[in-house]
């Protein structure tokens, strides 16, 4: 997305050559799930817009919106389906897709932090683990506190059987750094 001033207005444009007026609307009420593409929402401390660059880098972009002020939040390959802020950071879930890479030395769940003007981006809980949807994409709901983010998870991205794969299932507790969780209650 590229953003412009003129004439005390800001224009954006998703193909570098069409340029629209910016302008704010809320299209999405729903905490726990995001469409594709040009989606304006707000989250307790922060206005967001998530777009899908198809014309040029075919990445799910979140961008967070203050005033006339547009930052590049995080770039992801997989759609970001929830955001969420908890004191200067913000986290969000992605949804698994078959073929993701490296799978397997991830999570779905990141957060993005703001540090010296740029947003750096991590993964958090245990790698292989997908969180905050069952295996049939139902969404839970997910809340953050001081002791971490508590939302259902199993793990997904390790071969195992459906009964191996169903002992990981349970309510998680996840740290706010780093990449561990605890099995609150299976």
């Amino acid at each position: 997305m590229v953003v412009t001033k003129e004439n005390n207005k800001l224009r954006v444009s998703n193909d570098f050559y069409t340029f629209n007026d910016f302008s704010y609307h809320v299209t999405n009420d729903d905490k726990n799930s995001v469409h594709l593409g040009d989606i304006w929402f707000k989250t307790e401390k922060s206005d967001f817009y998530l777009n899908y660059d198809y014309n040029t880098t075919q990445k799910f972009i979140l961008y967070q919106v203050n005033g006339e002020s547009i930052s590049r939040v995080a770039t992801e390959n997989v759609p970001i389906k929830s955001v969420k802020t908890y004191l200067s950071n913000v986290y969000y879930l992605t949804r698994y897709q078959r073929g993701l890479q490296d799978a397997d030395q991830t999570t779905n769940l990141k957060y993005a932090t703001h540090n010296n003007g740029q947003w750096s981006s991590d993964y958090l809980g245990k790698t292989g683990f997908y969180y905050g949807f069952d295996t049939l994409g139902k969404v839970y709901d997910w809340t953050i506190d001081k002791d971490g983010i508590s939302t259902f998870g199993y793990q997904r991205a390790e071969i195992l059987s459906s009964d191996e794969r169903e002992k990981t299932f349970g309510q998680y507790k996840i740290k706010l750094s780093g990449h561990q969780h605890e099995l609150l209650k299976p």
